[in-house]
C-alpha cells in the first residue's frame, strides 16, 4: 500500500482587543457575562459564548456540567441552540469564545498604550472550540468555511480563525446530500 503525505497550513489572526470592530467587541462582553453563569462544579472551567446569525442578533450560552458528563451542555452548542430556538434554522455568521478557570477575572483592554506588542504567539495559546462544538458550529455555517471564530487568549490578545482552519476535516449536511439551499432560514 502506498500513501502520500498531505499537509495544510493553519492560518489565523492575533491582535488587540482595541482593534476589533464594535460588533465583535460587544460579542466579547456578552460572552464574558454568559461565562459568569456557567454551571461547572466538576471542571471549574467557565465558558461563555456569543453567536451572531444572519439577523445580526446576538445570542449567548455557557457550559452546564452534569455528573454524567455525557449530558453536559457545551457553551457553543447552548448559544447556537438558543439562536435556532429564537429564529429557526439560521446561518451562523460569527462566534466569540471566552473561557478560563472559574477564579480568573476576564478584562478587556481598550487602552492601546497598556497593550503589549504581539511578536510571537504559540499555537497552543489560540483557543478554539472542542471537536463536539466545532461540529455544531459547522452544521450551522451552511457550508461557509469563512465563518470567523474569535477567542480571548491567556496573553490578553484576541485570536481569530475561520471554521475552515479550525475544523479542516469535517463531516456535515453536504456529506449526507443535504442541500443547504433547501434548509429553511
Amino acid at each position: 500500500m502506498s500513501f502520500k503525505a498531505i499537509s495544510r497550513t493553519i492560518t489565523g489572526w492575533v491582535g488587540k482587543f482595541s482593534d476589533l470592530d464594535d460588533d465583535v467587541r460587544q460579542m466579547f462582553y456578552v460572552a464574558r457575562t454568559a461565562r459568569l453563569n456557567a454551571q461547572a462544579p466538576y471542571s471549574n472551567y467557565y465558558v461563555g459564548v456569543a453567536v451572531q446569525g444572519q439577523s445580526h442578533r446576538i445570542y449567548s450560552g455557557c457550559n452546564v456540567e452534569r455528573a454524567s458528563w455525557t449530558q453536559t451542555t457545551h457553551a457553543e452548542q447552548n448559544a447556537i441552540d438558543s439562536m435556532v430556538a429564537s429564529e429557526g434554522p439560521v446561518k451562523l455568521i460569527k462566534l466569540v469564545l471566552v473561557a478560563a478557570p472559574k477564579d480568573v477575572s476576564i478584562n478587556f483592554c481598550l487602552d492601546e498604550s497598556r497593550e503589549r506588542e504581539i511578536w510571537k504567539v504559540k499555537f497552543p495559546e489560540i483557543s478554539v472550540p472542542c471537536g463536539h462544538c466545532l461540529q455544531c458550529i459547522w452544521e450551522n455555517c451552511y457550508g461557509d468555511g469563512s465563518v470567523k471564530l474569535y477567542s480571548l487568549m491567556p496573553t490578553g490578545e484576541v485570536s481569530m480563525v475561520t471554521v475552515d482552519n479550525a475544523f479542516p476535516l469535517r463531516f456535515g449536511p453536504a456529506d449526507l446530500d443535504v442541500d443547504y439551499g433547501k434548509i429553511p432560514t
